[in-house]
């Protein structure tokens, strides 16, 4: 997890900022940097919901406490005209390739106003893959408003590969961690 700029969230530290988390459910461990410099650690979640696989999947990526996927996906498909681009069949599950041209600003969607509350927002792209079944395997979406007078730029990308297939082991700083 990433964050940088003027008017993104400090939750990780000071701007620019990375942070890895890793947990089996009895340990949970972080690695974060936010002056270049990485801080190793073991941590007490604060309670069950922020510890879950759940919170940092479906909540944090799509605007943090009371958002999900789904009611993000929704805004922004209902404010954004979008087109299929392609249909392609070549890996497990037919999928579709979303797009809009940037010709269309909508800054009365509700996507834009749950957005650190941008103005006048223009310029605005968007690249999805969606399977047969509706699900949104990766989104890339970037946009300029204007949030207190300053022009931003705000870009978005969620990837989601190996759903269902992938194991998570212990990260190579994982005794680094337990050290400090």
């Amino acid at each position: 997890m990433a964050i940088a700029g003027e008017h993104a969230p400090e939750f990780l530290g000071e701007r620019p900022a990375r942070a890895s988390f890793w947990s089996d459910g009895d340990t949970y461990l972080r690695r974060v940097s936010s002056d270049g410099e990485p801080t190793y650690n073991t941590f007490t979640p604060p309670d069950d919901f922020i510890a879950s696989w759940f919170y940092w999947t479906n909540t944090v990526p799509f605007g943090g406490r009371g958002a999900s996927a789904k009611r993000f996906f929704r805004a922004v498909f209902e404010g954004v005209p979008t087109a299929v681009a392609e249909r392609s069949s070549a890996t497990d599950r037919p999928r579709y390739r979303l797009f809009n041209d940037a010709s269309t600003p909508r800054s009365d969607a509700r996507y834009f106003r749950s957005q650190f509350e941008p103005r006048n927002v223009r310029s605005i792209t968007l690249d999805a893959s969606v399977d047969d079944r509706g699900i949104v395997r990766s989104f890339h979406n970037r946009y300029l408003g204007e949030v207190d007078d300053v022009t931003v730029t705000v870009q978005r990308s969620v990837d989601y590969a190996a759903i269902n297939e992938t194991a998570v082991g212990r990260p190579t700083w994982y005794d680094r961690a337990i050290d400090e």
